[in-house]
């Protein structure tokens, strides 16, 4: 009788656990522009990169979209989509996986900017689904005046 309550407790106790702290989920954001600092006005590759183990015992993740944030100017496009399954960066286990390119035009006039990927991703268990997000440390440039 004793361990049916301590069943119950340990059910309680997964079910009150944030879903998305099942998750181990990566992004990451790249420049990579060709010398720095660049010409503001220029457009600048980005790449985006996001990760997390596709299931695990307790329910399955799958990333959703890279939402593509900049301090300045623009980025096209300002949204990544479809995601694939496959291995994990670190070698083993399955992973749901998304990455791509953007380009992202610089404003014309000199700084320091910065640009972000943010994950959207939805992780299911037992106890239902529930979407999250997660954004990469930001990844700065330095824009300089261009020459006349």
């Amino acid at each position: 009788m004793r361990l049916g309550s301590l069943r119950y407790a340990l059910v309680a106790l997964v079910s009150s656990l944030p879903l998305s702290a099942l998750a181990a989920v990566t992004v990451t954001a790249t420049v990579t522009p060709a010398t720095t600092p660049v010409s503001a006005g220029a457009s600048v590759p980005v790449s985006c990169y996001a990760e997390a183990p596709a299931s695990g015992m307790l329910g399955s993740t799958s990333i959703d979209r890279i939402d593509v944030t900049v301090s300045g100017g623009t980025a096209t496009p300002a949204q990544l989509t479809g995601s694939t399954t496959g291995t994990c960066s670190a070698g083993t286990g399955t992973c749901s996986i998304l990455q791509g390119a953007v380009s992202w035009a610089t404003p014309a006039a000199a700084g320091t900017l910065s640009v972000t990927c943010t994950a959207v991703y939805t992780t299911t268990s037992f106890v239902g689904s529930k979407t999250y997000t997660q954004a990469s440390t930001p990844a700065t440039l330095d824009t300089v005046a261009a020459a006349l």
